[in-house]
């Protein structure tokens, strides 16, 4: 998996094989993103092509849409970090 576009509502991903819209795809960030894991939801996702893997197979090559779900007030605090944003209020 490699990250496209982090936001405070979601991700943009590159990943092999497809992802089923409205399917739970939590987000795991390593280091140095903190070691971070948002829940998310796929809302779209795309193949953009293929690639030969170690053995001569061939798999996708798909970008996916993530849009995150009720976040802990520490999983808002290191986005706001990692986005350098100050962390929203709650209410």
């Amino acid at each position: 998996m490699r990250l496209l576009d982090l936001s405070r509502d979601g991700a943009r991903i590159e990943h092999l094989d497809l992802f089923r819209p409205g399917v739970s795809c939590p987000l795991e960030l390593p280091p140095p993103f903190a070691s971070l894991s948002l829940p998310a939801r796929v809302v779209w996702c795309s193949v953009i092509g293929r690639k030969r893997r170690s053995g001569g197979e061939f798999h996708l090559v798909s970008r996916s849409g993530l849009r995150f779900g009720k976040l802990t007030t520490a999983q808002d605090a290191a986005l706001a970090w990692l986005l350098g944003r100050p962390q929203r209020s709650v209410a």
